[in-house]
């Protein structure tokens, strides 16, 4: 099964470098990571050629214009080659083990079409309506958010996708309305598409 890591960036010097380390150092490897600045106006895009240009499993992407969250990790899509997509904002970083637990989730279970995990510092948002800390299949959320409108899902470092899934949900017409708070979107759009979500119990993201 092959895996696809899409980093997002925009003016996150100081820690983009360690968002793509923390993917690099999985202890089940992803095939690829792409990585997109979204026009950056800092010296991000120095520091991304500088350390990672040589490293062939790493696809450096830069939009001449910014285009907002949403726009960036569609382009990252658009890269893409894995069956499963890890997204991570430029800011973030993932546990070593990460992909190896997302990865086990998906190899057992077919049906699965999204798997998002815990984090600490948000744990009370992403465990609504969950039992705290506790692996679950939560199903098809489509009821759910369509009558509570609250999603069912992760801030966007926390989510993973079957690739065919989340094409689904591209291109979108209205790209401009999601700047910011693309996990919003993401989470939404797939329940209302039909996605089965599966809650990994772990803390796996920072």
């Amino acid at each position: 099964m092959k895996s696809t890591c899409v980093i997002d960036t925009w003016n996150s010097q100081q820690y983009v470098c360690e968002a793509v380390d923390s993917a690099l150092n999985q202890s089940h490897p992803f095939d690829e990571i792409v990585v997109v600045d979204d026009a950056s106006c800092d010296s991000s895009r120095e520091r991304l050629e500088q350390r990672f240009r040589r490293d062939s499993r790493i696809h450096l992407v830069f939009h001449s214009a910014n285009g907002g969250q949403l726009s960036t990790l569609a382009t990252g899509l658009q890269h893409c080659t894995g069956d499963i997509v890890v997204f991570l904002d430029g800011d973030d970083i993932l546990a070593p083990d990460y992909l190896s637990q997302v990865l086990k989730v998906y190899a057992t279970r077919p049906d699965i079409d999204c798997v998002f995990v815990g984090c600490a510092q948000l744990k009370p948002v992403i465990e609504r309506g969950l039992r705290s800390g506790v692996s679950q299949d939560v199903g098809y959320s489509v009821a759910l958010t369509w009558s509570e409108k609250t999603w069912i899902g992760g801030p966007t470092s926390c989510l993973s996708f079957r690739l065919p899934f989340i094409n689904r949900l591209f291109p979108y017409p209205f790209m401009g309305d999601w700047r910011i708070r693309a996990d919003d979107f993401l989470n939404f759009a797939s329940s209302l598409a039909g996605a089965r979500k599966f809650y990994l119990g772990q803390e796996l993201v920072s």
